[in-house]
């Protein structure tokens, strides 16, 4: 059997076993069929590179374990199960005394060998979405390499609910099969959906699709050896795009659209292929376009708020309205007396929010209120290396360069799937993995090594495992005399560092430099003028004693007791050691941490600490040292001035405020002590009233003083329904956009696929409205979206980097990195701090 044909081992269903052939037909994909399970064998023992797609129901536990066997003699093969999961006992397996659904057996397999559930439970399935490259093979989730395919993701399923085709509704009806015993083609499900797609059925804006056929079960056509011919593929109109969505990845995608729809998504490609692929939040982007529940309308509230009672309303009575409530308000109490909230609901540079409704905002002199993140872990390591609470990991990729990587309180299988692949990679090439968790996450079931740790005990283990560093001398003393501030002196009178302004006047320009104390010269000098600082000792200076910031640095971490943080961790003496002696002596350990310790008192103390380690043991601004496990890319930046403020009016500058703290400015009508009426609310990409924490302070503190609220959107969220007025948002299909990605390095252009469907407008488009009806349309004139893209990225910096705009929309999804290697931070370039250099002593 070729390499391009599938063994469809389906024992007696043949309704189930011509529906999976006609998927794979419909991808262009041979395959055979066998029900035999001794022939089954001989067929994988002839050609031990292949895919067996297998009918779990068919087949009894000994053939599973067959199969396991087989594996072991041939690690290519590659098993898909059809099965369904469930709790009752016909649908779960006896393994090592132990009852385990189907869904569980494959998944535990999975982790040994490539093994993937493909259908979940009877409402949904596990599949692949194909790509361009996977529209021949959209069954194969793990067999590139069986199949000889050389492009596209390792490794990556979805799953979405779906509906009943109609081959599948025309056999029920004919033979009175129930729903519970077939492989279901999905209608609505992105994966299925997309197969069909392929064959030119179905209405994405009915949300059902037909089945990837027009004739009946007897009409497959078959070559001679009994293999189904590939049907035929249309061709679509491509348009290429990005997931718009609170997510660090931003996976650049191929919207298809045929006669005017989007009938499915598909991954594109990046260059550097580690970030290529996608999960169902993108794939289901044409599902969440033709949503029957979609805002259509502009809407006004007619009842009580939240009684979900409207009446629908043009779109000029609706501008009219809203702009003569927040002129009317502000005329009253003051111009920040209106608020202009907005969340991650799209990162559009446009659209998003950090886009237009911030020149609204300045142009109106409204309130912003700032976001509040569990952010301890970024503040801990602002203070160590700079960069604020997200410029501290190195880019993702960088992770195959790893020798060890420690995977600290964070659970990237679930958490970041789209760095979970790479770190996967890098296991699979040989790089260590230890998890540290209070559970045994999915992360930590494929680690190497698992470490259980007491909650909240992070800082004490880290504490430890470096006074063990100290103390066996396993230190990096040329990076910290010349990366970080281990030998600048400290003043004891105070608690400063002593500076050169200290004892000079700076020329206008200079920049201030520590002091150290030379051991050569055995006297003072300034940080840039030695090669031989002393880290450690207490040293006079002109009068004034100080110590330098190591020997602090090494005071506290020597208070310590080993013992006492294996009894509180419950990390035995020689666990930490052992942990410490990987850390220092691996030859590039990272640590992939994010949010997961933030949750804890004092949890920024544990992002400093483990910066210091870093420091002590070299493991920073060099390949395979990662301080975190989330890479913001900080290679460009953006015109934002022009984009907020430029050629505006100037308003009133804008307050920002934290969100944690609206509720109690609307109760008391101040802030701070100050009186500070806050009476409106524009809500625009954000779904506030549900993802602020207290969600009762709507009711007991905002709602009883609050006026007027318009919220911008295409669905009910909660503040859609509890708001005056609704105005229906176009999609992010059916915008143009520019959309710079955080985990990976690339900007990529946002293309516009469809019209704005129904009544609804872009952001920008309501903005525009907006502005004109208050009296401010000459600092917001009507501009098209590639005029306010253009303004994002033209100013001098971007030229410099040959990063023009023409290039940008030819290209289309654009490299910001440039020299081809992942980026490191603080390698080619000084820390973002005094003197550049990585702070283990906090002055302030």
């Amino acid at each position: 059997m070729n390499k391009d044909c599938v063994l469809l081992a389906v024992r007696e269903n043949r309704l189930r076993r011509l529906e999976a052939a006609r998927l794979l037909a419909a991808s262009g994909v041979s395959c055979v069929f066998e029900k035999d399970p001794l022939r089954i064998g001989k067929r994988i023992e002839e050609d031990l590179e292949r895919v067996v797609v297998l009918d779990r129901e068919g087949y009894s536990t000994s053939f599973l374990k067959a199969l396991e066997e087989y594996q072991k003699v041939s690690p290519g093969l590659v098993i898909v199960y059809l099965c369904e999961d469930g709790n009752t006992t016909d649908k779960q397996l006896t393994y090592h005394d132990r009852r385990i659904s189907y869904v569980e057996y494959a998944h535990m397999k999975g982790a040994l060998a490539n093994v993937v559930c493909l259908a979940r439970r009877e409402s949904e399935i596990l599949s692949l979405h194909p790509s361009d490259y996977q529209r021949k093979h959209p069954f194969l989730i793990v067999a590139k390499e069986t199949m000889g395919i050389t492009s596209g993701p390792d490794k990556w399923a979805i799953t979405q609910k779906e509906e009943e085709t109609d081959l599948v509704k025309r056999e029920r009806n004919n033979r009175g099969i129930s729903r519970r015993t077939f492989l279901k083609g999905s209608a609505a499900a992105a994966a299925v959906a997309a197969v069909a797609s392929m064959t030119g059925c179905g209405d994405p804006s009915q949300g059902t699709t037909a089945a990837p056929t027009d004739g009946t079960l007897e009409e497959v056509p078959t070559t001679s050896a009994g293999t189904v011919e590939p049907a035929p593929l249309p061709e679509d109109e491509i348009y290429v795009t990005s997931c718009r969505s609170n997510c660090f990845q931003g996976c650049v995608l191929n919207a298809h659209v045929r006669d005017g729809k989007v009938v499915r998504m598909s991954p594109k490609a990046y260059e550097k292929n580690d970030y290529t692929g996608c999960c169902v939040k993108g794939l289901s982007l044409p599902q969440r376009t033709y949503s029957p529940t979609r805002i259509q309308y502009p809407m006004r509230r007619v009842g009580e708020r939240g009684a979900d009672q409207w009446e629908r309303v043009s779109w000029e009575e609706a501008i009219k309205e809203v702009a003569e409530k927040l002129m009317t308000i502000q005329k009253t109490y003051g111009t920040y007396s209106v608020v202009v909230e907005g969340g991650s609901g799209n990162y559009g540079k446009v659209h998003g929010v950090a886009g237009l409704q911030n020149r609204f905002a300045f142009m109106i002199g409204a309130t912003l209120p700032s976001g509040c993140y569990d952010q301890a872990f970024g503040y801990g390591t602002d203070r160590a290396i700079g960069g604020g609470v997200w410029l501290h990991g190195n880019e993702p990729t960088d992770f195959l360069n790893s020798k060890t990587i420690f995977i600290w309180g964070s659970n990237p299988v679930h958490a970041q799937p789209q760095n979970w692949r790479i770190v996967s990679k890098a296991h699979n090439q040989g790089t260590k993995l230890i998890c540290i968790d209070p559970i045994r996450s999915a992360t930590a079931a494929k680690c190497d090594e698992f470490v259980p740790i007491q909650p909240g005990t992070d800082l004490l283990l880290t504490m430890a495992m470096m006074k063990i560093i100290l103390e066996e001398g396993w230190t990096d003393e040329a990076f910290m005399k010349n990366r970080s501030t281990c030998p600048a002196l400290v003043r004891k009178d105070d608690g400063k560092y002593l500076m050169k302004s200290a004892f000079a006047t700076l020329a206008e320009g200079e920049a201030d430099d520590y002091y150290v104390w030379d051991a050569d010269k055995n006297a003072a000098v300034l940080g840039a003028e030695t090669t031989n600082p002393a880290l450690e000792g207490t040293y006079t200076v002109e009068g004034v004693e100080c110590v330098t910031a190591f020997t602090l640095l090494k005071a506290r971490i020597m208070e310590t007791d080993v013992a006492y943080a294996a009894k509180k961790t419950g990390i035995s003496e020689a666990k930490i050691k052992e942990l410490a002696d990987e850390y220092a002596h691996s030859g590039a350990s990272a640590i992939y941490a994010n949010y997961g310790i933030d949750h804890y008192q004092n949890g920024h103390l544990w992002g400093f600490a483990i910066a210091c380690m870093a420091t002590l043991t070299g493991n920073l601004a060099r390949s395979g040292c990662s301080l975190g496990g989330m890479f913001v890319n900080s290679s460009v930046g953006f015109n934002t001035n022009a984009l907020y403020a430029g050629d505006s009016n100037g308003s009133v500058p804008n307050p920002y405020i934290p969100s944690y703290a609206i509720g109690e400015i609307f109760r008391n009508q101040s802030w701070r002590g100050a009186p500070y009426p806050l009476k409106a609310i524009v809500t625009a990409n954000s779904n506030s009233m549900s993802n602020w924490a207290q969600q009762n302070q709507w009711f007991e503190d905002i709602f009883p003083n609050l006026d007027y609220w318009v919220v911008l959107d295409n669905e009910m969220t909660d503040c859609a329904r509890y708001a005056d007025m609704v105005l229906p948002v176009a999609g992010w299909l059916e915008t143009n956009d520019l959309r710079s990605n955080f985990n990976n390095p690339y900007l990529v252009i946002q293309e516009k696929a469809i019209e704005p469907l129904y009544e609804s407008k872009s952001d920008k488009d309501i903005f525009e409205l907006l502005a004109a009806e208050m009296g401010l349309g000459e600092f917001f004139p009507p501009r098209d979206e590639e005029y306010w893209m253009q303004v994002n990225v033209s100013f001098p910096y971007w030229e410099q980097l040959g990063m023009s705009f023409d290039r940008i929309m030819k290209d289309k999804v654009v490299d910001t990195v440039y020299n081809g290697n992942p980026f490191v931070r603080g390698e080619s370039a000084p820390f973002p701090t005094t003197q550049g250099r990585v702070r283990v002593y906090c002055e302030n």
